[in-house]
C-alpha cells in the first residue's frame, strides 16, 4: 500500500498543542487588563481552550459582573478539575448563585449542571422559581444534566429510566411557560431525560409554533431553534405519532425541512421516500443531501434517475451522498461519470469516495484505473485505490463470472455511435419528466436504457 503523507495544510497534534498553550498564556495576561471587556473575553476564551479551571477562580471574584459571568460560564467548560481544586471551584460557583447580578447567577447554575454537581441539586431546584427567566432556563438544564447522570437503566429494555424523584415530570411543566427561553430549555431537558410522557405536549407545541409562523411569517433564528429542538427531542423519544407532521414539514416548511428529513430517517419511515423524492431538485443543499440519504436508507430505487445526476451536483456534500447511493445500488449507468470524478473532482475529499464507488461499480474492470490512481498526488485517493486493489489482489474474484447485460450482437447496419448518443440523451432527460410521469415508470425506463447503453459501450470497447 502506498505510504500516506500528511497534508501540510493541517497542523500536527504537537503544533496544535503548542498554539493552544501560547493562546492560554496570552489570555492569562489579558485577564489582568484594566479594560473589563478584555478580561471578559479572556475568561470566555480560556473556557473554550479548556484551560485549567484554577486560572479562572480569580476572575470569579472580579468586581465587574460581565467578567464574573464570563468566568462562571467558562469554568464549566474548562479542563476537568482535579480533586484538589474541584471543591474550591464548586464552592465559588455555589456562592455565585447568590450574586446580585442575574447573569452571574445563571452562568454559575449552568456550570454546576455541566459539572454534574450533585451537592448543588437543592440550590438549583430552588432557582426553578426565580423571577428571572435566564436563571430559570439555566436551572432547568442544570437539573436535567444532574438528573440524567443519576438515572438508572432498565435491564430488560436497555432504555434510560426516568429519575425516580419525579424530576422529569416537574421539568415538563415548563413546556407550558410563556417564555421562549424557558420552553426551549424544558424541551432540551426532555431530550436529556428521555421523558416519553412529554411527547404529546411537545407535538402540540410544534403544531402551535408552525401555526404562528404561518400567520406572522419567518422572522429571526428563534423561529427555527425551538422547532428544531422539538423535532430532535421527538425523534429521540421515538414518537411515531409525529410522523405525519414531520412529512408535512419536510414538504413545505422552509428552514425546517432538513431537520424533518433527518428525523424521518432516524425513525426509519420508509414510506416517506416516495412522497419526498420530488424535493431532490430543491435548491437547498442540506435538504438534497439528507433526501439522498433517506432514499438509500429506504432503498427507494425509483429515485435513481434523479440521484444519478446529483453526482455532478455543485455541492461537494451532495456529490458525496450521491456517490454512496449509486455505489450501493450498483448503477452501471454512472460508471463513466464516477470514473471521471475519481480523477478530477474539484474536491479532494470527494475523489476518494469516487474511487471507492468506481471500484464497487466496475469491479475488476476498474483495476487499470485503480493502478493509475494508486500513484495519485492526493494521499486519500492513493489509500482508497490501494485498498480496492488489495481487496482483489489485482485480479477478478476466484470463480467469478462477468455479468453480461445482453448476449445479442448489434446488427452492422445500425449506427452504434449515433444510437448511443441518442440513448444517453434520453436517459439524461429523464429527471426532467419527474414532475409529469410517475417516478416508478421513469425508473423502469431508466433501467432499460442502462442495459442498452452498457451493451453499446461494451461493443465500442471490444
Amino acid at each position: 500500500m502506498a505510504e500516506f503523507q500528511a497534508d501540510p495544510r493541517f497542523p500536527s497534534e504537537t503544533q496544535r498543542m503548542a498554539e493552544r498553550q501560547t493562546e492560554i498564556e496570552q489570555c492569562l495576561r489579558q485577564l489582568k487588563s484594566k479594560i473589563p471587556r478584555e478580561r471578559s473575553q479572556a475568561a470566555k476564551r480560556l473556557g473554550d481552550l479548556r484551560a485549567e479551571p484554577a486560572v479562572l477562580l480569580e476572575a470569579l471574584r472580579d468586581p465587574n459582573p460581565y467578567v464574573r459571568s464570563a468566568a462562571a460560564f467558562a469554568v464549566g467548560y474548562a479542563a476537568e478539575p482535579e480533586d484538589a481544586i474541584r471543591g474550591e471551584v464548586v464552592e465559588q460557583l455555589l456562592a455565585a448563585i447568590d450574586d446580585p447580578n442575574d447573569h452571574v447567577c445563571a452562568a454559575a447554575v449552568h456550570s454546576l449542571g455541566v459539572l454534574r454537581t450533585e451537592c448543588a441539586r437543592e440550590q438549583i431546584l430552588d432557582c426553578l422559581y426565580d423571577e428571572n427567566p435566564h436563571v430559570v432556563q439555566a436551572a432547568i438544564l442544570a437539573a436535567a444534566r444532574i438528573g440524567s447522570s443519576e438515572a438508572g437503566f432498565d435491564g430488560q429494555r436497555g432504555d434510560r429510566a426516568a429519575p425516580t424523584d419525579g424530576l422529569a415530570e416537574r421539568l415538563a411543566c415548563f413546556l407550558d411557560s410563556g417564555d421562549y427561553s424557558v420552553v426551549l430549555a424544558a424541551t432540551r431537558a426532555m431530550y436529556l431525560l428521555e421523558y416519553r410522557p412529554a411527547s404529546g405536549r411537545l407535538l402540540e407545541n410544534l403544531r402551535e409554533i408552525l401555526h404562528n409562523r404561518g400567520e406572522r411569517g419567518i422572522s429571526g433564528q428563534k423561529d427555527f431553534t425551538l422547532p428544531k429542538a422539538i423535532i430532535e427531542t421527538l425523534t429521540k423519544l421515538k414518537y411515531h405519532e409525529a410522523i405525519p407532521l414531520l412529512v408535512e414539514i419536510a414538504q413545505r416548511e422552509i428552514g425546517l425541512r432538513s431537520a424533518a428529513v433527518e428525523a424521518l430517517i432516524d425513525l426509519k419511515v420508509d414510506g416517506a421516500a416516495p412522497l419526498l423524492a420530488p424535493l431532490l431538485r430543491d435548491p437547498s443543499e442540506g435538504l438534497r443531501r439528507h433526501l439522498v440519504e433517506m432514499m438509500v436508507s429506504a432503498d427507494y430505487r425509483s429515485a435513481l434517475p434523479l440521484i444519478r445526476g446529483m453526482i455532478q451536483d455543485p455541492s461537494a456534500q451532495v456529490r458525496d451522498a450521491a456517490l454512496v447511493a449509486v455505489a450501493a445500488w450498483k448503477d452501471a449507468a454512472a460508471v463513466e461519470t464516477v470514473r471521471q470524478m475519481a480523477y478530477s473532482d474539484p474536491n479532494p475529499f470527494v475523489r476518494p469516495r469516487a474511487v471507492a464507488a468506481l471500484a464497487s461499480l466496475a469491479g475488476p474492470e476498474a483495476i487499470r484505473d485503480l493502478r493509475a490512481l494508486a500513484g495519485d498526488a492526493n494521499g486519500f485517493v492513493r489509500q482508497a485505490a490501494s485498498a480496492a486493489l488489495e481487496q482483489w489482489g489485482c485480479s477478478p474474484p476466484a470463480g467469478g463470472k462477468r455479468e453480461e447485460t445482453a448476449s445479442a450482437r448489434l446488427p452492422e447496419e445500425v449506427d452504434a455511435p449515433g444510437l448511443l448518443r441518442l440513448l444517453e440523451a434520453w436517459q439524461a432527460a429523464l429527471p426532467a419528466a419527474a414532475g409529469e410521469d410517475p417516478l416508478e415508470e421513469i425508473a423502469a425506463v431508466d433501467e432499460a436504457l442502462t442495459r442498452l447503453i452498457s451493451r453499446l459501450r461494451k461493443n465500442r470497447s471490444e
